[in-house]
């Protein structure tokens, strides 16, 4: 399958735009309005499902000893409606360290979109860059440092040595610049996962894994004039980190498929001025595959 060609950078401006505006919002009139902020279009719905992919919903209802059914609530009105009632926003910002948490989260989230690079880029110089403004300034594993991730079978991840991470990153940034001069949209869409997925589950930050990662493949993609997937680690629709695990021996092949499908819907939905979430679209495969060249 191939996209015949992505007209989007008139979409990436607007959404850049956009972007730039929730930042003015959340450092003037704060976290409880920017929460709170009324849909207009589809840009902005994008824009406010994928801040609350980067939610860790689990752990914030447990900081803020939030019962279950309170959890479920609030779950249904992310998924449903993309936006928080006010009640929901108090109990989640009633903790300090949370609202500092939750501020520094959509601070990284939307600067993916602002000041959008024109062309190739260094990755690991951006990484860096994303965890500041996400608030992480612990950088990358030290020489006496792990970082793990454990399986669903129960085996673990090791983060590799720290003199690895030097050249794991210069493979990664070979593998970007030559997909990015060489390759059609869907196999830059396709390697843009496969790196994004492997410096996740290589765990070389000691912390903010997942976040970093992520907004770095939201820049390749946006670098290429592509805008993203949402991508939801938050596990209300499927339970992607496992999946990026899980299929790390066949190349992050699944996942490259599943989030180029997601890719293709982002586009298709903002092109005609609708968008509904991505995972809830009922689109047959023959649809989805008659939409787009064969090739």
């Amino acid at each position: 399958m191939e996209i015949n060609h992505i007209e989007s950078m008139t979409d990436i401006e607007i959404l850049s735009n956009k972007a730039e505006e929730m930042i003015k919002i959340l450092k003037t009139k704060g976290l409880f309005f920017l929460l709170g902020f009324k849909i207009q279009d589809a840009y902005d719905e994008y824009l406010k499902r994928m801040l609350f992919s980067f939610f860790d919903l689990n752990m914030m209802v447990k900081r803020a000893n939030i019962n279950r059914n309170e959890f479920i609530r609030i779950k249904a009105e992310l998924i449903c409606f993309g936006v928080l009632s006010e009640d929901s926003i108090r109990m989640l910002l009633k903790k300090r360290k949370e609202r500092k948490y939750l501020l520094n989260l959509i601070n990284g989230a939307l600067s993916s979109f602002v000041d959008i690079p024109k062309t190739s880029f260094p990755l690991f110089t951006a990484c860096l860059e994303i965890q500041r403004q996400f608030g992480l300034f612990n950088g990358t594993i030290g020489k006496y440092d792990e970082t793990s991730i454990t399986l669903p079978n129960g085996e673990k991840l090791i983060s590799p040595e720290v003199d690895c991470i030097e050249s794991l990153f210069e493979l990664y940034q070979k593998k970007y610049e030559e997909s990015y001069k060489n390759d059609s949209d869907q196999f830059f869409i396709v390697k843009s996962v496969e790196i994004f997925s492997s410096i996740l589950i290589n765990q070389m930050f000691r912390k903010g894994n997942k976040r970093t990662s992520k907004a770095l493949m939201y820049k390749m993609l946006l670098s290429r004039g592509i805008v993203p997937p949402i991508a939801d680690f938050t596990e209300n629709y499927f339970e992607l980190f496992d999946e990026i695990v899980l299929s790390q021996d066949e190349n992050f092949a699944y996942v490259g498929y599943k989030l180029f499908l997601q890719t293709i819907d982002v586009h298709y939905q903002l092109s005609h001025g609708s968008f509904k979430e991505v995972y809830q679209l009922e689109i047959d495969k023959s649809i989805r595959e008659r939409r787009y060249v064969i090739r």
